[in-house]
């Protein structure tokens, strides 16, 4: 959609990839320069400022997709680019959701470590990216609060600061008591 600043423009090619004698499409998207979400989490880790910004724009970006029925359907540190600018740019389109797919099964589920664990295929429509952007978001508030969790959790490794483990087992979560008895009282 060219009215999101988030997306970028991409060619949907019927004949994109032969592997074989049997032909697969593939999305051709615009290249984006920047960083990885836990890249460029990492690089600004002691600037909070820049944390809490992008944490902000993130919610932009969420509403502007609600705003249009929208879902990403795998927002995780490898599909959102941050720009120079500190833009957001998401990547990676094949789970995405759009309002003509209302009643279809979603294609894929997203990093485990980003989804609620009890995502189906069947959960396909615009509140798709609810559950991994508060995951970011509190991520992002917490490490600009105290940039020494992403360490202490071993965040960067395939997530910011939860797991798979951490949702299914809240109770069992290293993660979540960590942030409950931190002393920062936002934090908690």
């Amino acid at each position: 959609n060219d009215d999101l600043d988030c997306t970028v423009a991409f060619e949907y090619l019927t004949r994109g990839i032969r592997v074989q004698s049997a032909w697969h499409p593939l999305l051709k998207m615009e290249w984006v320069s920047g960083q990885p979400l836990d890249g460029y989490v990492r690089s600004h880790l002691k600037d909070s400022a820049a944390l809490i910004a992008l944490a902000n724009n993130l919610q932009r970006m969420l509403r502007e997709m609600h705003a249009n029925g929208i879902a990403h359907g795998d927002l995780q540190h490898g599909n959102i680019i941050v720009t120079e600018a500190a833009k957001i740019r998401l990547v990676d389109y094949d789970g995405m959701y759009v309002p003509s797919l209302a009643g279809h099964n979603c294609p894929e589920l997203g990093h485990r470590n980003y989804q609620h664990p009890g995502r189906t295929a069947k959960h396909f429509g615009p509140y798709l990216d609810n559950f991994a952007a508060w995951s970011i978001y509190v991520s992002l508030v917490c490490l600009s609060r105290d940039p020494l969790l992403l360490d202490e959790l071993q965040g960067g490794d395939e997530c910011l600061l939860f797991r798979i483990f951490d949702y299914k087992n809240p109770t069992r979560s290293r993660a979540f008591a960590a942030l409950e008895r931190h002393t920062d009282p936002e934090i908690r």
